[in-house]
């Protein structure tokens, strides 16, 4: 046998991994996707998993099972079961476009025990492929699409699959007459077991399909968003209090201040976000000494259930000390054209209100494009359009580069020095690297 794409669980306790059936490689073998429990008591006595009687098989069916991933809690495995029984992980390496066209990957999830049977979150009928949990939540999964078009591109794309947020997995508290309910992100909500004699059905925690009121928001959101109800319903406890808390990664925030995050609710009868006093703990793993890495997780008090997502305050942020060019961030770094589907360019935002120049040159040093020509826009803080500040959670002033040069014409792919100089004599000096 030969083993493949080993996946650490977040809490490094566990390993899952693919186990690929003897054979020659010219022939598409069966895989099976295996669970090695209690890996740090095996690294600690050093004593390797002896058989397979040591391990957890998560699968095992007809089809070749590819790229295992854990959920974000570690209690559920996503992972790809090769329909057409094609998909030669040899010939990947050598010809990887005809190895993904011929395989039609479908995508399923199994509880990390083995107890349950897999259930399929994925089926479509084209090659998608090398799928995982996303690392901004227990509900999304990014994957890779083969497309049907004239070029047969590849796509890195994402899905959400709404039944992987709420589940009714209760935590009961002897002590206190109260329910929490986990999702597969670590989010939760706790609510009063009398609440539960006015509504009849189960505590969920679902995604939005739609996410209202945000053009309009005075807040800007930056992670991601829950709906929290009960039998499908947004109860009121008449004064009870109930505790919402949503957890985060340092992906997910795009380098925002952890200090600067807040929880809102969206208020459907008053149509708008309302800001909640919020509560941020930094410690994302409940181990010490990597706050900065693990992520953490926003909590508010309330009294009603609805949708809630974590946003930071504009008005806040502006007051914030973004007089000067040390905050500034740029992205996405490198910029691929074929992922921009919304072409909004490059991005660099955390910028002052007192941007006097910026240029963009070779590395040889000519001069490309330039502010003042059109080939590059600069917003202040109050002026960021729409088509951005709706995309994308850009904080302070926004310079916009699309890749085209001062007389509006596309560049060719390679890198490139971005300098940008305040009214005050500040200046900063970027690295870009574009390809087209």
């Amino acid at each position: 046998d030969k083993l493949y794409q080993p996946r650490w669980s977040e809490d490094g306790s566990e390993i899952v991994f693919v186990d690929r059936w003897p054979g020659d490689g010219a022939t598409v073998r069966e895989c099976d996707i295996y669970l090695v429990e209690n890996v740090q008591n095996i690294i600690q006595t050093k004593i390797p998993v002896s058989n397979w009687m040591n391990t957890v098989l998560i699968s095992q069916y007809a089809n070749p099972d590819w790229s295992p991933s854990f959920s974000m809690d570690g209690t559920a495995i996503s992972f790809l079961s090769d329909y057409n029984f094609e998909f030669n992980n040899v010939d990947f390496w050598t010809n990887p476009d005809t190895a993904i066209s011929l395989a039609d990957f479908d995508a399923y999830t199994r509880d990390s025990q083995g107890i349950n049977p897999a259930v399929a979150i994925e089926e479509r009928n084209f090659n998608e492929g090398f799928m995982r949990w996303a690392p901004a939540g227990g509900d999304k999964f990014i994957l890779v699409d083969r497309y049907f078009d004239t070029n047969k591109t590849y796509h890195l794309t994402s899905f959400c699959d709404s039944s992987i947020g709420g589940f009714t997995v209760r935590r009961f508290d002897p002590k206190s007459p109260i329910y929490t309910l986990f999702d597969r992100s670590k989010t939760s909500v706790t609510v009063p077991v009398s609440l539960f004699s006015k509504y009849s059905g189960d505590l969920m925690i679902s995604v939005p399909e739609y996410i209202p009121g945000l053009q309009k928001s005075k807040f800007s959101h930056v992670g991601g968003f829950r709906e929290f109800s009960i039998a499908g319903q947004i109860p009121k406890t008449g004064g009870e209090e109930m505790t919402v808390s949503i957890h985060y990664t340092q992906a997910e925030i795009r380098g925002v201040k952890e200090n600067e995050l807040i929880i809102c609710r969206w208020n459907p009868r008053k149509g708008t976000w309302i800001k909640l006093e919020t509560e941020v703990i930094k410690d994302g793993d409940g181990k010490p000494g990597n706050n900065d890495k693990d992520g953490g997780f926003v909590t508010v008090k309330t009294d009603e259930l609805g949708i809630f997502g974590i946003f930071t305050d504009k008005e806040k942020i502006r007051k914030a000390v973004y007089d000067n060019l040390d905050m500034v961030r740029i992205f996405p770094n490198p910029y691929k054209a074929e992922l921009d589907t919304l072409k909004l360019g490059i991005l660099i935002d955390k910028l002052p209100d007192n941007i006097d120049t910026v240029n963009v040159y070779t590395i040889s040093g000519d001069l490309v494009a330039a502010l003042e020509d059109g080939g590059i826009e600069y917003y202040k803080q109050s002026e960021v359009p729409l088509a951005i500040s709706t995309s994308v959670p850009v904080l302070g002033g926004v310079i916009q580069w699309k890749g085209i040069n001062s007389s509006e014409k596309r560049i060719a792919s390679g890198i490139y020095l971005i300098t940008i100089k305040t009214e005050a004599g500040k200046e900063k000096i970027l690295k870009a690297a574009v390809i087209f």
